[in-house]
């Protein structure tokens, strides 16, 4: 059960390192014709984990909709909409007891509606209204005090600002748009060019960072109950000349695996001045990045160890030959 308080929302959401949070300022729809646009523009090209938008509204009409609907509803230039419509006499399904309609528009011509009998204020008391985006489905929760799930769709994640429009006058109590967006993790490097960089080094014609090479899982120690195994990592580190090393993730992905390719950017090294001892920034097996409190140590010149204290975690890598 999740808690509709708008502060709540906020610190759920920013628990996410890549997460931007919108806000917007309480504000009155006039009438129909008024709208309110919420900050926070999806464009076309992002890569994105997760897209929310919630917003908690009060429309004194609900409370006398007899024989008409009265709502309100997000919607977004790429054409979603979803909306929260109050029918307070039931006639719609023939009962005498409040109903409200969520409706929606996936912004391809399919609509859905689902009536929800509680939860809400259907006497023009402010309600909550969610939408969640991920991996093409749309979760939308709603309610009066707590939200509940309504209702998950298949939707394409919506694309421009986010507007709030009613059908009559509404009061705008709070709202935030929070956007995550998926970590860019493509280096541009292949196989080949890695091997091509290791061959010209191994010529003399480039002079290597102590901890350059090809590195390959040799142990951990974890506690299962702070870390999962994410893999049993084979990578390449690599200088490519922004003051830090990176990790180029070569295979060896157990948990999602499916979700990492060969020559996407498992983490940076940075030098901090201390011999052998190096600040560590680490993508997790499900691409968050982990920065705090993580550091590399070269324990020998072909033992490489990283550690992630927060999580009581710590994985050592041999040195290997390509052609190992």
């Amino acid at each position: 059960m999740r808690f509709s308080f708008f502060i709540l929302c906020i610190i759920i959401f920013s628990g996410h390192a890549a997460g931007r949070i919108f806000y917007t300022e309480a504000g009155l729809i006039r009438n129909a014709a008024d709208s309110l646009v919420l900050a926070g523009d999806s464009r076309p090209g992002d890569s994105l984990k997760i897209y929310a938008a919630e917003v908690r509204c009060s429309m004194p009409d609900a409370a006398v909709a007899r024989h008409r609907m009265a709502s309100w509803r997000l919607s977004w230039p790429s054409g979603q909409s979803v909306s929260l419509m109050f029918d307070n006499c039931g006639h719609t399904d023939g009962t005498d007891r409040p109903v409200a309609i969520i409706a929606t528009d996936n912004g391809r011509g399919e609509t859905s509606r689902t009536a929800v009998y509680s939860g809400l204020d259907f006497h023009g008391g402010a309600n909550t209204l969610c939408v969640e985006w991920r991996d093409g489905t749309a979760s939308i929760f709603a309610g009066k005090n707590r939200l509940r799930g309504v209702a998950a769709i298949p939707m394409p994640c919506p694309r421009g600002n986010c507007n709030v429009s009613a059908t009559s006058k509404a009061t705008l109590v709070d709202a935030a748009v929070e956007i995550v967006r998926a970590p860019q993790l493509q280096s541009g490097l292949s196989a080949d060019s890695i091997r091509a960089y290791f061959a010209a080094a191994a010529t003399g014609n480039l002079t290597l960072h102590p901890l350059e090479g090809i590195w390959e899982y040799m142990d951990r120690d974890t506690d299962p109950a702070l870390a999962i195994e994410g893999g049993r990592y084979r990578i390449a580190i690599i200088d490519l000349g922004d003051n830090r090393l990176s990790i180029i993730y070569l295979g060896g992905a157990v948990t999602n695996a499916t979700s990492w390719h060969q020559g996407m950017i498992k983490g940076t090294i940075t030098d901090i001045g201390f011999a052998d001892h190096f600040k560590l920034g680490w993508i997790d097996a499900m691409q968050e990045p982990m920065d705090a409190d993580c550091y590399a140590t070269l324990l020998t010149g072909s033992v490489l160890s990283f550690s992630f204290p927060l999580h009581s975690a710590t994985l050592r890598f041999r040195r290997i030959r390509e052609s190992d």
